[in-house]
């Protein structure tokens, strides 16, 4: 094991800090300029959801995100080599549950938190997640959400960070990857099950060395969510149904359901599976909480020297206040 040196060590993720932080700037950038464009075209185009979408992601995805992950994996920053590890058909099933659990647990907390700020400030806190999926049509969610989103998300946040940052310690790289990852999304309900998933992914990620598994479950997490769960919610008026179950009137229980009945069934069936999910998901992290151990690296950073040196340094310092401003500053702007 190589001598931890902690001034090498912060100028070393420093720079990994910069970088990201630069990276930010330009993504913002790009985004302002491609509606400003968009909106001297045409200023209506600029009236639809999906329009706001396409024209404020498709440049980021297309360009800036593939552009980036090929200049960075030629940067010279000091990469780690992860020993590789194959996981089973039933060991992926397992993570991927497991992560949904983690995803509808933590947001629902979120959710609870963010009510508890609006409460108290008067007024509803912006739900960035549940806004696009609720007004997103389905092909910008598929097309994005599902397919490029997770790619480029899991390349820029689990493999560029964790390659540069295990052999201080994989833990460390684990908790740098995730509140990276979180913070990027500039809101507080998706920062907090952000986080929690970007803990899960990024210790597969160290574990396995093989980006395609977080990839996969990404992908498989964001059309669930975002894609089958809307779709599967719009079949009920949910007031409707609560108001005809709750009426202890079995006619109008009867007439609801001759109704509605297959809509009424599929909503009933695939509610249960995810709450099935969610269960699953939980037991299984309480039967595999021992299982999540970390190994020593190569500059392993002492307790007590961590977060000075990983944090407290010009660039990481830019890129946390950068985001944190901008997640707080959220919090208050009125719906």
């Amino acid at each position: 094991m190589n001598e931890f040196n902690q001034k090498e060590a912060k100028k070393h993720f420093s720079g990994l800090g910069l970088r990201y932080f630069v990276f930010t700037l330009v993504v913002n950038i790009v985004q302002i300029v491609a509606m400003n464009i968009a909106s001297a075209i045409d200023p209506e185009i600029m009236n639809s959801t999906s329009n706001v979408f396409w024209v404020s992601m498709l440049p980021i995805m297309l360009l800036v995100y593939p552009i980036w992950v090929l200049t960075f994996e030629k940067g010279k920053l000091e990469k780690s080599n992860l020993t590789k590890h194959k996981m089973s058909f039933g060991q992926f099933i397992a993570a991927f549950v497991m992560s949904y659990a983690a995803m509808y647990v933590l947001n629902l907390l979120g959710i609870g938190i963010t009510s508890g700020i609006a409460a108290v400030k008067g007024s509803d806190v912006l739900n960035i997640g549940v806004e696009l999926a609720a007004n997103l049509e389905s092909i910008p969610k598929i097309v994005v959400v599902t397919f490029l989103a997770p790619v480029f998300e899991e390349l820029l946040f689990r493999k560029l960070i964790v390659d540069r940052t295990a052999q201080y310690g994989e833990g460390l790289a684990v908790i740098l990857s995730a509140s990276m990852f979180a913070l990027f999304h500039g809101n507080l309900n998706q920062g907090i099950y952000v986080f929690g998933l970007g803990l899960f992914w990024a210790f597969i990620y160290v574990k396995t060395g093989h980006i395609g598994y977080t990839i996969l479950i990404h992908s498989l997490i964001n059309f669930m969510g975002s894609v089958v769960s809307v779709k599967v919610a719009g079949l009920v008026d949910i007031e409707e149904y609560v108001s005809a179950f709750t009426s202890n009137d079995a006619n109008v229980i009867m007439e609801y359901l001759s109704s509605n009945g297959i809509r009424v069934y599929a909503f009933v069936a695939y509610s249960m599976i995810v709450m099935s999910m969610v269960i699953i998901g939980i037991i299984l992290f309480i039967l595999f909480r021992k299982r999540f151990t970390f190994n020593t690296a190569e500059k392993q950073i002492p307790k007590g020297k961590r977060f000075g040196t990983t944090i407290l340094n010009v660039g990481m310092m830019l890129y946390c206040i950068f985001w944190l401003v901008v997640t707080v500053a959220q919090l208050f702007i009125n719906m």
